[in-house]
């Protein structure tokens, strides 16, 4: 079948053979001359086409203008399922596209049936039931095992966390209680400076 002119644009032209869709670049692609031009990339690829190749030899300068013309194209028919074929492009510009990763969007996963999600609440209820059944049922135990005097715990452990509760506890036990004292007379006198009533002073 003869090729067809498709479509015409700035630095390149197309033309179809069958389904195979024949991209001609031409002229410089400089993006801060000539601008990056990727919304055109559905218009080129409008048609029932199924391979994308390429033809370079009019190609001039170039620059990640024509990098990103090309992954935007590429990316488009990765979605579509058009086969890209980057053997006519410059070797250098081959090597760069590659190095851009294709922008494929994950496969949306189904949503769960109103059956599995059912079955998923009931899973996780009966879950935590257990977790709190055994919370209750260990609570019950220990503390039975302590109202008869039977824990497992040495009198001398015991001891030692009477200690750490009481008087060890004295130190960081004043820390505390001079810092919120002073943040709330300093909380006041801000108030009483700026003319506002502290609550803090009531």
């Amino acid at each position: 079948m003869s090729a067809l002119r498709a479509d015409t644009g700035r630095g390149w032209t197309t033309e179809i053979g069958g389904t195979i869709l024949v991209i001609a670049l031409s002229g410089d692609w400089i993006g801060r001359a000539n601008g990056v031009e990727t919304d055109v990339v559905p218009r080129i690829l409008n048609g029932g086409i199924h391979a994308i190749t390429f033809e370079s030899a009019q190609l001039g300068r170039w620059d990640s203008a024509l990098i990103a013309f090309l992954s935007s194209l590429r990316d488009t028919a990765a979605k579509r399922g058009i086969a890209f074929d980057a053997s006519g492009l410059p070797e250098s510009a081959r090597q760069l596209l590659a190095l851009v990763v294709v922008a494929v969007p994950p496969p949306r996963s189904p949503k769960p049936r109103l059956l599995e999600r059912l079955g998923l609440w009931t899973m996780t209820l009966v879950a935590e039931t257990r977790e709190v059944v055994a919370l209750v049922g260990t609570a019950i135990l220990r503390g039975g095992a302590a109202m008869r005097g039977r824990t497992l715990m040495r009198r001398v452990d015991l001891l030692d966390h009477m200690r750490d509760a009481g008087l060890a506890a004295l130190p960081i036990v004043t820390v505390v209680n001079v810092l919120v004292g002073g943040t709330r007379c300093g909380g006041a006198a801000r108030c009483r400076l700026g003319g506002v009533p502290s609550r803090l002073e009531t």
